[in-house]
C-alpha cells in the first residue's frame, strides 16, 4: 500500500484531446496525451496539418488550454509543497539553535565538573576559558605581561583584543603589551601622583608589588619618569581603551 505512487487526474477540454489523439495515431488517448507531454517539454510540439473533418491542427490556444489546466491541477500542490518547504526551513533552523544550546550546556557542565576538582589553575590555562575568566584572572593579578604568556597562548593579538572589549586597560610598549585592570589602573596612578621618591623601598611600600612591576616596565620604555626637581613622577604614556 506504502508503495502505490499518487494518482494524479487531468480535466483536458474535449476539442484539445482529440487533436492530440490524431497527432499520435495508434496510441490510447492516455498514452497519446503522455506523449505529447514529454514531447512539449522537450520543445517537439507535432504539427498536425490534417486531422480530419471538423478539426484543425493543434494551436497556441489549445496548448494554452492544456497548460492551463494542468497547471489548474497542480497550483494546490505547488502551493503545498511552498508549506511544506517552509515549514521545514523553520523545523531546521529551530534544531541548529537546539544544537547550539545543547552544547552550550554540555560545556557548562564540563566546567561545573571541573570546578569541583581540587586543584589550582595556572595562569596559561586562560586560553582556554571564556572572556569572563580571562578578565577575572586579570582582576586577581591586576598586571598582566606579555612576556609572561608568551609561548602559552598562540593568538596573543586576539587575547589582548578580548581583553580590552571587556573594559581591560592595554598599555602598547615597544616591546610588549601590558594589560592592566581598569581599577588597578586608576588606583596605581593615584598612588603614582602621591608617590615622592625614586627609592626601590619607597616605591614597593607605596606601590605594591603588582604596581612596582608595571612602574619598572614604563621606565624601562621610558614612559614614566622622576623629576627630582619637584620629586614627582611623571606619566607619559596614554592608555588603549
Amino acid at each position: 500500500m506504502g508503495n502505490q505512487l499518487p494518482k494524479v487526474v487531468v480535466s483536458v477540454p474535449m476539442e484539445v484531446l482529440e487533436k492530440v489523439v490524431k497527432a499520435y495515431p495508434g496510441l490510447p488517448p492516455e498514452e497519446a496525451l503522455r506523449q505529447y507531454l514529454l514531447d512539449s517539454l522537450r520543445g517537439e510540439v507535432p504539427e498536425v496539418r490534417d486531422v480530419g473533418m471538423g478539426t484543425s491542427p493543434i494551436s497556441k490556444e489549445d496548448i494554452s488550454k492544456l497548460q492551463r489546466s494542468i497547471m489548474d491541477l497542480l497550483n494546490p500542490y505547488t502551493a503545498k509543497l511552498d508549506d511544506l518547504s517552509r515549514r521545514l526551513g523553520t523545523v531546521i533552523e529551530i534544531l541548529e539553535n537546539l544544537a547550539e544550546r545543547i552544547s552550550s550546556l554540555e560545556n557548562s557542565l564540563k566546567e561545573v565538573k571541573e570546578g569541583y576538582a581540587p586543584r589550582v589553575e595556572a595562569p596559561h590555562e586562560v586560553k582556554h576559558r571564556e572572556r569572563k575568566s580571562a578578565l577575572d584572572f586579570l582582576r586577581e593579578q591586576k598586571v598582566m605581561f606579555e612576556s609572561d604568556i608568551t609561548g602559552r597562548i598562540r593568538n596573543r593579538d586576539a587575547f589582548f583584543e578580548r581583553l580590552r572589549r571587556g573594559g581591560a586597560i592595554v598599555l602598547e610598549l615597544s616591546n610588549e603589551r601590558v594589560a592592566v585592570d581598569p581599577d588597578f589602573w586608576d588606583e596605581f596612578k593615584k598612588r603614582l601622583s602621591e608617590l615622592t621618591s625614586n627609592l626601590d623601598r619607597d616605591i614597593l611600600r607605596v606601590l605594591g608589588k603588582a604596581g612596582a612591576a608595571l612602574l619598572k616596565a614604563l621606565m624601562h620604555d621610558a614612559q614614566v619618569y622622576y623629576d627630582a626637581t619637584r620629586k614627582k613622577w611623571v606619566l607619559l604614556i596614554k592608555e588603549k581603551k
